[in-house]
């Protein structure tokens, strides 16, 4: 007997593969399914609904998806109340939202999404989109800008003025360009500027209390 021409034999080989191969596709979204399971045990439904959505609609425009879930995940561990988590992953949302239309303004055409979310931390210790662009612009070609925003938002966080944390940064690029350039080398083929830091600040950025 067969069953849509094939063999009876064939069929429990053709279910066989199809339960082996579910599982390895799960594991490709093995990250995102599991912040969205841990949002939706620890949330409302229908707050954890609105999150989810706006993290699907972050992903879909190239965003860095993942900084909102583990965002939500962070504000719920640390106890805020729902509504509060919601909002708070609202504004990361747009900040991120910013961040990378000021790199894109400034000529990165698809910044990736290290690069993002530096620009969101920097816009959240208080730079404006203005000056994310400006120092993107001088960055050399083909230099990452995710080492000297975290060090821009680092500066800014330990209390330096925009202003003299975003001239200090944008001194150290113009003197790696210069440098690379009187060598004969590419800048981003040399090391880091002495005042950016090998950590590029992030070990060492408080955290202000109540910023979301």
């Amino acid at each position: 007997m067969t069953v849509i021409g094939l063999p009876r034999v064939v069929l429990p080989s053709i279910a066989a593969a199809i339960f082996c191969t579910a599982p390895l596709a799960a594991q490709d979204l093995g990250p995102a399914l599991a912040a969205e399971s841990r949002l939706v045990a620890v949330l409302p439904a229908e707050v954890a609904t609105r999150i989810l959505e706006r993290i699907a609609s972050a992903r879909a425009a190239d965003l860095p998806a993942e900084a909102l879930e583990h965002r939500a995940l962070e504000l719920v561990a640390k106890g805020v109340e729902p509504a509060q988590v919601e909002e708070g992953v609202a504004r990361h949302a747009e900040r991120l939202g910013a961040a990378r239309a000021a790199l894109v303004r400034a000529g990165r055409v698809a910044p990736d999404g290290d690069e993002t979310e530096a620009a969101e931390l920097a816009i959240r210790s208080g730079a404006d989109g203005a000056a994310v662009s400006a120092l993107a612009q001088a960055a050399p070609s083909g230099q990452s800008l995710a080492v000297p925003l975290f060090v821009l938002a680092g500066l800014m966080d330990r209390g330096l003025p925009s202003d003299q944390a975003i001239a200090r940064v944008h001194a150290a690029l113009t003197a790696r360009a210069a440098a690379a350039s009187a060598n004969g080398r590419p800048a981003h083929a040399r090391g880091r500027p002495e005042s950016i830091p090998a950590n590029g600040g992030r070990s060492s950025r408080p955290r202000p209390p109540g910023r979301t």
